[in-house]
């Protein structure tokens, strides 16, 4: 599924200099652009594009400009100054989409686990029913009706 978030983040990351698809699919190659990117700018390295990082890939546009030449980063832009602020939308609508996507599957294996536990419920029944049977005809019926000798001609 293609986002309009991801979409602006492998933008940005195409102008400093990284050789990713723009997409909008927060693949492998863009986790692994992230992922340099954080590593090269002094950052947590966890290949997610949240708050701060964005800020950091904001200022390092800001200060070094869109990159020139060729796509791909031979070196990463060094470390950036660090940017404080407050929750970043782009990324809180990200992980927003995400965790309602993870929601939808979820919801789908409840209501298929709901249905095996009624059907295993049905089959206990079932269980316990022939057991029943099985203990009536063994024990109470030859006690009400007990076996009769023969008798001899």
């Amino acid at each position: 599924m293609s986002s309009p978030s991801t979409m602006l983040l492998q933008e940005k990351l195409v102008q400093l200099g990284y050789d990713i698809k723009v997409d909008g699919r927060y693949g492998p190659k863009t986790t692994e652009a992230v992922t340099a990117f954080q590593k090269a700018n002094g950052l947590k390295v966890d290949g997610i594009a949240g708050d701060i990082t964005m800020a950091s890939i904001a200022a390092r546009l800001k200060a070094t400009g869109p990159a020139t030449g060729s796509a791909v980063a031979a070196d990463p832009p060094g470390l950036a100054t660090p940017i404080a602020g407050g929750l970043g939308t782009i990324g809180i609508a990200e992980v927003g989409k995400q965790l309602t996507d993870q929601a939808d599957a979820l919801r789908g294996y409840a209501e298929i686990s709901s249905v095996i536990g009624y059907a295993a419920g049905a089959l206990m029944v079932i269980g316990v029913g022939i057991i029943a049977v099985g203990l009536v005809r063994k024990y109470i019926v030859p006690a009400l009706r007990p076996a009769k000798a023969p008798v001899p001609e």
